[in-house]
């Protein structure tokens, strides 16, 4: 009876420690962007994300600062077959979690 009650609690800290973890590594899930709509210069835009992972915030007192120990988060247009060359960025974030 004892050894059940410590395989039953063990089994309680192990579903608690996977339910809770959290991944190392950095992401990014796009919720939801209208790429069907046609956009115009000076119209606005919308991208719902959801980050994942752990993110940098080395220095809080940098946040809204390009500092390179912080997050930045850059929204840039791909060109035609889908390429990032980084020469159409439309906005850059410097904070913990946007």
């Amino acid at each position: 009876m004892h050894f059940n009650r410590i395989y039953f609690i063990f089994g309680l800290l192990v579903f608690n420690l996977n339910l809770f973890s959290q991944t190392d590594v950095a992401s990014i899930d796009l919720i939801n962007f209208n790429s069907t709509a046609t956009y115009g210069p000076g119209s606005g835009i919308s991208v719902h994300i959801n980050p994942l992972g752990i993110y940098k915030m080395d220095v809080p007192s940098a946040l809204n600062t390009d500092n390179p120990n912080n997050n930045k988060f850059i929204l840039e247009l791909s060109d035609s077959l889908g390429n990032f060359n980084g020469t159409n960025i439309l906005a850059e974030i410097y904070d913990f979690y946007t």
